[in-house]
């Protein structure tokens, strides 16, 4: 199905950056950004770091999937009002809207098989680096931002 990322209900959008395996467990983790998880409270955090989990976590994203939903809803839609317009059932456009129509019932049965799974660990944060001695330039303070997830994937 391609597409983004997202918790469920989420505006928020990420695309998922690969896979690891627990070799303990063998239980397989999914890898994003940590504010893909935190959703719409990524502005409203009131300190960081700021560490979430049990989000569930779907793909596509919630607003993807509802543009592939609406998007064969129109193709339906069209090709059904340029037949009716015609006054006779034109074939071309009867096989387009059937086409749509077969696609869109697909789509709907395997709306389940959208869940990706649950946000293990979701954190945002900024990470101070050491600041080097003097005897080694005494270089500045470095700060590196820490944002990443850990999705604990659904079997399959």
């Amino acid at each position: 199905m391609g597409r983004g990322i997202s918790c469920t209900g989420a505006a928020a959008v990420g695309t998922l950056g690969g896979w690891v395996t627990d070799v303990s467990t063998g239980e397989k983790l999914a890898l994003t950004a940590g504010n893909v998880v935190m959703g719409h409270r990524i502005g409203a955090l009131s300190r960081l770091p700021h560490t979430e989990h049990g989000q569930q976590v779907v793909k596509p994203a919630d607003n993807d999937w509802d543009g592939i939903l609406q998007e064969g809803e129109r193709k339906a839609h069209d090709a059904y009002e340029k037949s009716d317009r015609c006054g006779f059932l034109n074939p071309k456009l009867n096989q387009i809207y059937e086409k749509a129509q077969s696609k869109l019932s697909a789509m709907k049965v395997l709306a389940h098989s959208r869940e990706l799974g649950a946000v293990t660990i979701g954190t945002v944060g900024v990470v101070a680096l050491h600041e080097s001695p003097a005897s080694h330039g005494g270089e500045r303070e470095a700060w590196r931002w820490k944002d990443y997830a850990l999705i604990s994937a659904n079997a399959g």
